[in-house]
């Protein structure tokens, strides 16, 4: 797979009836890595290996932005945000949400892009590195880590091509229940249902 490009990150919560609440763009997109959990199981007989059986159950999940948002702190990290302020606290619990974005391919010459949606993840508090200027600026960014898990029907990942970015945003946005937009990440859910969380 020829990855050229990361855009739209965007989550949404997860509310206990399995629907999801109003969708918000996750800052921009900088890196993402997906690294599946897999478990597995070998059976020997007879001085030798009679069955196997191995499975992925989920993945660890790296995303780099360019900011994170103060309107993604409560669903995200349990952090509350007024007025710019952002107030971490000890009590503070990570809540579900559902997460989108794609990814920018090229196959033979020609773009497609990637739609990529997490029905159900737990996030981290992101890591951040914060540098002096020396001789040159050097951007630095927060990378944040998180837990795909399945719904209750095993479910954990979804990825779907199609041949421009408003398709592939549109499938997402469908994901979450937003329906009739392609451009927008910030508007209302609709209430669309993933299965019990």
């Amino acid at each position: 797979m020829a990855y050229v490009g990361l855009r739209k990150p965007i989550i949404a919560p997860l509310t206990a009836e399995g629907t999801y609440g109003t969708t918000v763009a996750w800052g921009k997109a900088v890196a993402f890595s997906e690294a599946p959990n897999s478990t597995s199981a070998e059976l020997y007989g007879d001085d030798a290996l009679a069955e196997s059986e191995k499975a992925t159950t989920g993945a660890g999940l790296t995303l780099g932005t360019t900011d994170i948002p103060d309107t993604v702190q409560e669903p995200l990290f349990g952090h509350s945000a007024t007025d710019g302020e952002r107030v971490a606290n000890i009590s503070d619990e990570a809540g579900y949400c559902g997460v989108g974005l794609i990814g920018v391919k090229k196959v033979n010459g020609v773009r497609a892009y990637e739609a990529r949606f997490y029905p159900k993840t737990q996030w981290n508090d992101p890591s951040v590195d914060i540098n002096t200027r020396a001789g040159s600026t050097e951007f630095q960014t927060p990378s944040t880590e998180g837990t795909a898990m399945p719904l209750d029907n095993g479910d954990w990942r979804y990825v779907e091509e199609f041949s421009t970015e408003a398709a592939a945003l549109a499938y997402i946005n469908g994901k979450f229940g937003v329906t009739g937009s392609t451009g927008g990440s910030t508007g209302g859910s609709t209430g669309g249902s993933t299965g019990t969380p």
